[in-house]
């Protein structure tokens, strides 16, 4: 693999998958990778489910409630009342047929709730034939939360050979409409070369965009740049605020990737207590690299 090449998926044959505590087991859809992966420096940093939400058991991005979860006041308003619960049976934890009759009305919200339970990231059964559909319509009737599910789904290759350049379309439109995370897998594409050429400068700035919307993985991605000075000076410092935040935003790459920071000492003072505690964290989130490089250090 070339060295700045995103990849449609990861492949976790090359590593042992038996974590060296007893920790969790990544869920199917951590292990499944929607979205591209980064390699740097022999450093994953990707945009897997698990990178793109901060991990944990629903696999959520934060910035959408989970199926599960109610919904915040800014996610409720005119034409999501199917979603939001206003109406009786309503609210995301209802029917498929329900989210579906919505969808089919033009209500964006419901078509995202809808994709998600079929990707795998909302809890449901996997049908990505039909997520693809439902994210579709959501990004046509503006929902640009859809349009950035859509490209993950693409960029993999899901109904087809996998579209870089259709996604990266629909991470640009997203992230125009302020997506944050369409901001982070555009940025992801920029940083990679592929299918965009390579820009540091304009890849730190989407993650920064990204990052200040409350992704995780694109704050994750500020930090690798900081860290390798690439599009802006090194700065250790700042990279560790913002993997810590990536961290407590529940996103085990970000804690991973502080442990592997404080542990070597690069930049920063090394601090082996903080590093096991990043590990610890990313392995309760059900990350076994977090699991391994915690149990091996001293």
């Amino acid at each position: 693999m070339s060295r700045n090449r995103p990849v449609a998926e990861a492949h976790p044959s090359s590593e042992p998958r038996t974590p060296a505590t007893a920790a969790p087991r990544p869920t199917a859809a951590a292990r499944s990778g929607l979205g591209p992966i980064l390699v740097i420096g022999g450093v994953v940093v990707g945009g897997i489910v698990l990178a793109m939400t901060g991990g944990g058991p629903s696999q959520q991005h934060p910035n959408v409630p989970s199926a599960a979860a109610p919904h915040s006041a800014a996610a409720c308003g005119p034409g999501t009342a199917t979603v939001c619960g206003d109406e009786p049976g309503g609210s995301s934890g209802g029917t498929d047929d329900a989210l579906a009759a919505a969808c089919a009305k033009g209500d964006g919200k419901a078509c995202v709730v809808l994709g998600e339970r079929l990707d795998g990231s909302g809890g449901g059964a996997r049908d990505l034939g039909r997520a693809v559909t439902h994210f579709g319509k959501a990004c046509d009737v503006g929902t640009p939360r859809g349009c950035t599910k859509l490209g993950l789904l693409l960029a993999r290759g899901v109904n087809g050979p996998p579209d870089r350049p259709r996604a990266a379309e629909l991470f640009r439109k997203a992230c125009d409409a302020s997506d944050a995370e369409g901001c982070g897998q555009l940025g992801l594409l920029v940083y990679g070369g592929d299918p965009l050429p390579k820009d540091d400068a304009q890849s730190l700035k989407l993650f920064e965009r990204g990052c200040d919307g409350g992704d995780a993985f694109s704050c994750v991605g500020v930090a690798r740049q900081l860290l390798h000075g690439a599009g802006a000076p090194k700065n250790g410092a700042r990279a560790i605020t913002l993997l810590r935040k990536a961290c407590e935003g529940r996103s085990a790459l970000g804690c991973r990737l502080l442990g592997m920071v404080l542990a070597k000492g690069e930049l920063v003072a090394a601090d082996p207590a903080a590093a096991a505690d990043a590990y610890a964290k990313g392995c309760a989130l059900g990350d076994d690299a977090s699991c391994r490089h915690g149990a091996a250090a001293p």
